[in-house]
């Protein structure tokens, strides 16, 4: 009487995982090797954005005010991306409050009195693409330092 081997489901696990993995791997390949094609932070927003070079990603704390929460720091921060076949500059620019104690989460909120997020689009040389990113984020610190209401210096 020929005996019966057990062996096909664990035989499909390992294939399930070896797929798996090297699946995995080669994203991470692809991504290694190519990062121009694909911004990190694009890819956690759930958005991929073909063929844009990161240009500038900075931030600034413009200083403290008092909220209910506590004291927090009111902050500034720039993205910049330069596509180099439409010669396209796009800048996100965020405004935002996070708690000023060393104790607390790290956590992002915004208020009504801070200006909206805004999203920059200008036409330029690759050349031209840094100093442009910056001069649009001091524009854009200097708006939200304006918007703040009694603004303690760091």
């Amino acid at each position: 009487m020929p005996r019966k081997c057990n062996l096909g489901i664990p035989i499909v696990r390992a294939w399930i995982v070896v797929n798996l993995t090297s699946y995995f791997f080669l994203s991470a390949i692809l991504v290694w090797f190519f990062p121009s094609q694909v911004e990190p932070e694009s890819f956690r927003r759930g958005r991929v954005v073909p063929l844009m070079k990161r240009v500038i990603d900075t931030s600034e704390v413009l200083g403290t005010v008092e909220q209910p929460e506590g004291p927090c720091e009111l902050c500034a921060s720039a993205d910049a991306g330069f596509e180099d076949d439409s010669g396209l500059l796009e800048v996100r620019l965020e405004a935002y409050l996070r708690p000023a104690e060393f104790l607390a989460k790290e956590r992002h909120f915004r208020t009504d009195w801070l200006p909206t997020n805004e999203t920059v689009r200008e036409s330029c040389r690759r050349e031209e693409s840094g100093e442009m990113a910056r001069d649009i984020f001091h524009r854009w610190v200097r708006k939200v330092r304006e918007s703040a209401p009694q603004l303690h210096h760091v």
